[in-house]
């Protein structure tokens, strides 16, 4: 019953952020346009950013025009990493605080090529603390690909914060 509890609780924040993802659609441009004529992303624009590992602008420094250049900015903030900053509005609690369930015969994080190497082809993790409950699952399908699911928090990560996240990764190349 505790566990029913626990997904249930999901759901507020899903919709929460579900709704940031949707006006980060439209809120992105503007940071990313702001930013490039102020030189500085604005607070009223921090929940879409990404504190702990920034954006990649390597394709910056190409030869393109602006708006071809800050494509793939928009793409990193608004799709790929939405709301990311929004983990650091909850605490994190250490794993070994945390209850767990798994299947893991792997060490460490549950890498796809750990995985393939021992030989396993899917691995599940079920985290919770007090009220706030994670599970993530990867899948290997071959030698080269993988796909794995996260949702709920993210307890127990290296990353500051536990934030809630719904994530779905299909297909990936191992190592990627």
């Amino acid at each position: 019953m505790r566990k029913i509890l626990y997904v249930i609780s999901w759901i507020p924040f899903f919709m929460i952020k579900l709704g940031l993802f949707l006006l980060g659609l439209f809120v992105v441009p503007l940071a990313i346009i702001t930013e490039r004529l102020s030189g500085m992303w604005w607070s009223i624009f921090w929940v879409w950013g990404n504190k702990q590992e920034g954006c990649p602008d390597w394709w910056l420094e190409r030869d393109h025009p602006w708006y071809i250049k800050y494509w793939p900015r928009y793409w990193w903030y608004a799709i790929r990493n939405p709301v990311n900053n929004m983990r650091f509005l909850f605490k994190d609690y250490p794993l070994e605080q945390c209850h767990v369930e798994t299947n893991w015969t792997v060490d460490d994080k549950m890498e796809a090529a750990q995985m393939r190497k021992a030989g396993q082809k899917m691995a599940y993790r079920w985290v919770w603390r007090g009220w706030k409950a994670g599970y993530r699952c990867v899948t290997v399908h071959d030698n080269l690909t993988y796909s794995e699911m996260w949702f709920g928090w993210k307890l127990g990560s290296s990353v500051p914060g536990c934030g809630f996240t719904a994530q779905f990764r299909r297909n990936r190349r191992i190592g990627s």
